[in-house]
């Protein structure tokens, strides 16, 4: 093993090699950055911004929320969602009530779908009201053990006038949301006081992540990721970038969330270092590459 990391210990990062690595809960990063960074943004979605401190606000309602909706230790909660706000409450807010986190590909096709609900044990999922996402969940309530759906609105994070302007000339895009038990608006999820009941983590033992991977090699298999696994990655990518300005870096989020990749490296490591997250719900070359020059 010391031969095969010869390379490394030649071209070291900048800090000790023995740096400390500290295992903790996902949700103790966020707890720590918003303690820190409160005033200063979070977030910017299409121009939307977030501080740290609003952030926090809400993972704490959506985290009371989801415990009054069962979600406890051990229960799956699936994020069917592209990279935007919502993504971002709800991963800390599950991951705070000791739940685990299933990612889940937008583009999935419905079979892929009901294959990775039932073998997640996955009982209740996260999406948009968008046309696009809605209806291949909602077929999901019958073909598979998914038993309820979150439903955000799309038109609620973007700024004015877009909020206004999406509900009136693209209603084609949005989806028609049935009103009963099984659908729960995000609007109604996070309407309490946000005084949720916290929730021990062992962060060597508790599965923070179930991320579906190897699909190249075979049916996609479900890797369990710790909260361990998943802040020490954080830690040990931070330790290769040791000129981080703290609280004063840009991160693109552009890579979707629901890969491992950019859950680490953008999401996790941009909380852990105060970063603004500039969150692009697609890949689109002409709109990135102005966002780039612009932010």
């Amino acid at each position: 093993m010391n031969q095969n990391l010869s390379w490394l210990r030649k071209y070291p990062p900048s800090v000790a090699w023995d740096a400390a690595l500290t295992p903790m809960p996902v949700g103790q990063m966020f707890d720590d950055a918003a303690a820190r960074f409160g005033a200063q943004r979070c977030l910017d979605f299409l121009d939307k911004h977030y501080t740290y401190a609003e952030v926090a606000v809400l993972v704490a309602r959506a985290a009371k929320g989801l415990q009054q909706l069962g979600v406890g230790k051990g229960v799956k909660v699936g994020l069917f969602l592209p990279n935007t706000p919502y993504y971002v409450i709800m991963y800390f807010a599950v991951l705070k009530t000791g739940g685990t986190v299933v990612n889940f590909n937008p583009l999935y096709a419905e079979q892929e779908l009901a294959k990775q609900i039932n073998d997640s044990d996955c009982a209740m999922m996260v999406t948009l009201d968008l046309a696009a996402m809605y209806p291949k969940l909602a077929k999901m309530l019958e073909r598979s053990c998914l038993k309820r759906l979150i439903v955000c609105r799309m038109a609620d994070i973007l700024p004015f006038p877009k909020n206004y302007l999406f509900r009136l000339l693209r209603g084609k895009d949005l989806a028609q949301i049935p009103q009963d038990a099984r659908h729960v608006p995000f609007a109604q999820l996070i309407a309490n006081d946000g005084d949720y009941t916290p929730v021990a983590i062992d962060p060597l033992r508790d599965i923070a992540v179930l991320q579906y991977t190897g699909g190249t090699t075979g049916v996609p298999k479900g890797a369990m990721l710790t909260h361990a696994n998943l802040t020490i990655n954080t830690q040990q990518a931070c330790l290769w970038f040791p000129g981080f300005r703290m609280g004063q870096e840009r991160m693109l989020g552009v890579l979707p969330f629901f890969h491992v990749f950019a859950l680490t490296c953008v999401l996790n490591v941009g909380i852990r270092i105060g970063a603004e997250i500039i969150c692009l719900p697609r890949f689109d070359l002409a709109q990135t590459v102005k966002i780039i020059d612009r932010k």
